[in-house]
């Protein structure tokens, strides 16, 4: 890869799915398609192609995920394919809006019932039970990932179940505007969060 050289990736299945989108291709494929579209946006349009393909197959969120290089949206120069501009799109395909799922805006960010987030600081004192109450503990990890279950807009916070382990966030502590945030969209992720930093 570090070579230029994508042809030498080979895969047998669709577990592994590795898409050369480069200049040229957009270029012949806006001139076949008469349209306009980016590098960005040909290769965020596969991506959501493809994880829509992946939840059908797997039938849950839980075994796909969307690796992309970089995180942030840079607003100098804005990037289709990082986590935040990808998560809304993935959120919507795995997750899609309903009038019987609560949903909040938090910042530049949509809550709602049944989406993916992950835990992106550790807490070693944030309190959790499980779904019987019949055990307890502390703490939550970055990288720990979770699923909405309740939304309360009267006072302000989330539960999210963490592999059995629930607890609550409150508004603040879940928007990426704020630097104190604690949880993010997780359908898609960065290659260095994935293996564990």
């Amino acid at each position: 890869i570090r070579d230029g050289e994508y042809e030498s990736i080979k895969y047998d299945n669709s577990e592994f799915v590795f898409v050369k989108v480069d200049e040229e291709t957009v270029k012949q494929y806006n001139s076949e398609h008469g349209t306009n579209k980016t590098v960005d946006q040909m290769i965020s349009e596969k991506c959501a192609t493809l994880f829509q393909r992946g939840l059908k197959k797997y039938e849950t969120p839980t075994s796909v995920q969307v690796l992309t290089p970089i995180r942030a949206l840079n607003v100098n120069k804005p990037n289709m394919t990082c986590c935040d501009a990808m998560n809304p799109i993935l959120r919507d395909i795995a997750n899609p809006p309903s009038p019987t799922k609560a949903e909040k805006v938090v910042g530049k960010m949509t809550f709602r019932v049944g989406d993916k987030v992950m835990q992106i600081k550790n807490n070693y004192t944030k309190k959790w039970e499980n779904e019987d109450k019949s055990e307890s503990g502390e703490g939550i990890y970055n990288g720990d990932i979770g699923y909405i279950e309740t939304i309360n807009t009267r006072d302000e916070y989330l539960i999210v179940d963490f592999d059995g382990k629930k607890l609550s966030t409150r508004w603040l502590h879940a928007s990426t505007s704020s630097t104190s945030a604690s949880v993010t969209d997780a359908n898609g992720n960065t290659t260095t969060k994935s293996y564990g930093s």
